[in-house]
């Protein structure tokens, strides 16, 4: 017996910086549940910043997960011989 717990398409798009994205993407940090990410605080504008930086930087991604075409989760990627805090 199988069960599908998903049933739609599941894609990874590098993350845009456009207007509409910064929103969401506000929307979702600043949102209680995402105190992890200690940008509760933080202003449309800090946010653009944060994924900015990490745009620019050759070893860290940020990919908009979706799932049936509808944005459902944000991912990072990075080469921890070149992250802050991972090299001896």
């Amino acid at each position: 017996m199988s069960t599908t717990l998903i049933d739609h398409d599941i894609s990874l798009e590098p993350l845009r910086l456009d207007d509409a994205t910064v929103a969401l993407l506000h929307r979702w940090v600043t949102h209680p549940r995402s105190v992890y990410w200690m940008m509760a605080g933080s202003t449309p504008a800090e946010v653009r910043a944060e994924y900015a930086r990490i745009e620019a930087d050759p070893h860290h991604h940020a990919w908009l997960g979706k799932v049936g075409g509808r944005p459902l989760f944000l991912a990072e990627t990075y080469d921890p011989a070149h992250a802050d805090g991972m090299t001896d």
